[in-house]
């Protein structure tokens, strides 16, 4: 009985020592993967803030407000350098919907406002003067680049009339093809997507030693 006791005893202290190795072992493992988790968080949160930002700008100039131009320029480089660092934390998914967005958004500047029958209608609705309201219907059908902030469309008015009528004329102008709004607020929904399957994603620890 002394020897039996003696043996089941070594064993026992040999079975403790390989669980506190194992335990040391699942710690770092996951200490491991929630540092991961919370750098794979912070960048998407950083992503998405530049994005927030580039969608900002973009949404500005199809409103006619070209001074945002460096704004958008600038939140396009920030999140594709950044969306390329994070490829190997985030995954080629996240990098491609970084892409997408930041291509499809930034063809705003290529396109053109063109004037529509609904510019014109909207536009005698809220009261355009008749000489201005004139002109606009003559403009009916032409495109007049966003570069420039459709400033051909507003040739001639004062200050106080370009400051006045400027939002109404231009945000119900059409958008040329150069930038497809289907196509951009389907990139957008795609990183929105991917980020979700991201953050509802927690990664599970190894099972514990002995479960």
């Amino acid at each position: 009985m002394a020897l039996y006791h003696h043996f089941l005893e070594r064993r026992s202290k040999r079975l403790d020592h390989q669980l506190q190795k194992e335990n040391v072992v699942f710690e770092k493992q996951l200490a491991f993967m929630q540092d991961r988790h919370s750098k794979r968080l912070d960048a998407l949160d950083r992503l998405g803030h530049f994005l927030m930002e580039f969608d900002h700008a973009v949404r500005h100039i199809a409103g006619g407000g070209i001074g945002y131009s460096e704004e958008l320029h600038d939140f396009y480089a920030k999140a594709r350098t950044l969306g390329r660092e994070t490829e190997s934390l985030l995954g080629p998914s996240a990098y491609q919907a970084v892409i997408a967005w930041t291509d499809t958004g930034r063809k705003v500047l290529d396109a053109s406002f063109v004037v529509t029958e609904r510019t014109a209608g909207v536009a005698k609705q809220r009261g355009l003067p008749l000489d201005r309201l004139a002109e606009l219907e003559a403009l009916v059908g032409t495109k007049h680049a966003v570069r420039d902030g459709g400033a051909s469309i507003l040739q001639g008015y004062d200050d106080d009339q370009r400051s006045t009528w400027k939002r109404t004329i231009l945000e119900t102008c059409e958008l040329s093809e150069e930038f497809d709004q289907d196509a951009y607020n389907s990139a957008v929904s795609a990183f929105h997507k991917v980020r979700d399957e991201i953050t509802r994603t927690l990664p599970a620890p190894p099972a514990y030693p002995g479960s």
